[in-house]
């Protein structure tokens, strides 16, 4: 735990270089679902609050990736695009408001704490796209399984397709299957088969068979959308209340940048 904090504070310090003013950094990817390798790489996702002069002369908002020595990444992105991202619903985004690993700036916790609060309302503000989401993921995780992507090609080499992107597919196999089944988002996150996920990931599973899995896994999750409800149904309290913290964070900033001057 240790080490995952440390690396997290080394993250934000990249964007405390660059004088953004940090709402909080938080950890994504494969330690939330319990699935690292000992190669695993620590990234993060750093929310990032627009100065005064930002907002005045409308200039455009914070979306970058900080790649560190490690080659560990850092997704630097504005507050005020970060919870347009979770009106999306993109699991990959709606991921760190549950992680247990995350480093607020002390200004906000008090805010980062009401966010967290609101994490299970956030991520049922539409299943229609938290469901399109799920299945685009899937389609796009089939279509890089065997294609040799520079940062893959090496694991195309060794074991003919990419086990990463299997291992993505069965885990949103489940997850949407346990979603369906009543389970809530928070729950889902976590697979029930770690174990087996992880093998599947380190590439004991041949060519050939890594083939038949993932189509018949696709197919799946594409069956299992089709019983979700396909209207849209967007939970707008949830947004308002979204709102009214995003107003209140912009108005402390500012406060504090003004008296600071």
């Amino acid at each position: 735990m240790n080490k995952l904090i440390n690396e997290i504070l080394k993250h934000q310090q990249t964007a405390i270089d660059k004088n953004y003013l940090v709402f909080g950094t938080y950890l994504q990817g494969s330690q939330n679902y319990k699935l690292d390798l000992p190669t695993s790489d620590v990234d993060t996702k750093t929310i990032v609050i627009p100065t005064f002069e930002d907002i005045a002369l409308n200039r455009k908002p914070i979306s970058t990736t900080h790649i560190l020595d490690d080659n560990s990444h850092d997704d630097q992105k504005d507050i005020r695009l970060m919870f347009s991202t979770f009106h999306k619903q993109n699991i990959n985004f709606l991921e760190i408001l549950f992680t247990d690993y995350y480093i607020p700036n002390p200004i906000f916790k008090e805010e980062n704490e009401e966010l967290r609060e609101m994490a299970d309302d956030i991520a049922q503000i539409s299943e229609r796209r938290l469901i399109s989401c799920i299945k685009g993921m899937a389609y796009e995780k089939f279509k890089a399984l065997e294609h040799p992507y520079p940062a893959t090609i090496d694991k195309i080499k060794k074991f003919g397709y990419d086990p990463k992107q299997l291992h993505h597919i069965l885990r949103l196999q489940e997850f949407i299957q346990r979603l369906y089944n009543g389970e809530k988002f928070r729950d889902c996150l976590v697979s029930k088969n770690v174990q087996y996920l992880t093998s599947v990931k380190a590439g004991f599973i041949d060519l050939e068979t890594a083939r038949v899995i993932a189509s018949l896994s696709v197919n799946e999750i594409v069956s299992i959308a089709v019983k979700f409800d396909q209207d849209e149904k967007v939970n707008n309290d949830t947004i308002d209340r979204m709102n009214e913290l995003l107003i209140r964070v912009l108005k402390k900033s500012l406060r504090l940048e003004i008296n600071s001057n």
